[in-house]
């Protein structure tokens, strides 16, 4: 049976659409859930649609029934993975076959906030995600305030600067 969603995305291929889903692992415990993204991925690019989905659970995404998960992130052109345990990034290098190097790993199991290990293609890259002025006055109230000397409750007013 075709999703009202798939059917949508390939019966209107000229609207670009984005689906985004969190908890990801919670959706591949359900077949019809896990069969849609199943499908999304390896069909919405053809349709100029697109799909993104995040997980703190990478090991319950690669040990999914009849591995579907394995599929859906091995048929993902640009995977993200931020602060793995060295169990993860183990399996994410057997599993999907993504040969870390020593300090790829020593990266990815450094839990360091804001930083990623980015793959697009063959291509990978370190990253690192700098919070601007507001956004760590909102995210990281404690931050802000050691960083900036002053209180995270009194809210910056960016038109009078």
């Amino acid at each position: 049976m075709k999703s009202a969603v798939i059917r949508e995305i390939t019966n209107n291929p000229h609207i670009t659409t984005s689906v985004y889903a969190d908890e990801f692992h919670f959706l591949l415990k359900n077949k019809v859930s896990a069969d849609f993204f199943f499908q999304a991925y390896k069909r919405f690019r053809k349709y100029g649609a697109d799909c993104t989905v995040s997980t703190q659970q990478i090991d319950d995404v690669l040990k999914a029934k009849d591995n579907v998960g394995k599929a859906i992130i091995g048929n993902s052109f640009t995977k993200m993975f931020f602060g793995l345990d060295e169990s993860e990034a183990q399996s994410i290098s057997n599993e999907l076959k993504l040969k870390l190097t020593k300090k790829e790993l020593s990266f990815i199991t450094s839990k360091r906030q804001g930083e990623a290990l980015g793959f697009h293609g063959t291509k990978r890259a370190k990253m690192k995600v700098d919070l601007t002025q507001e956004e760590m006055r909102i995210l990281n109230p404690q931050g802000y305030e050691d960083l900036y000397g002053s209180s995270a409750e009194r809210e910056i007013n960016w038109l009078l600067r």
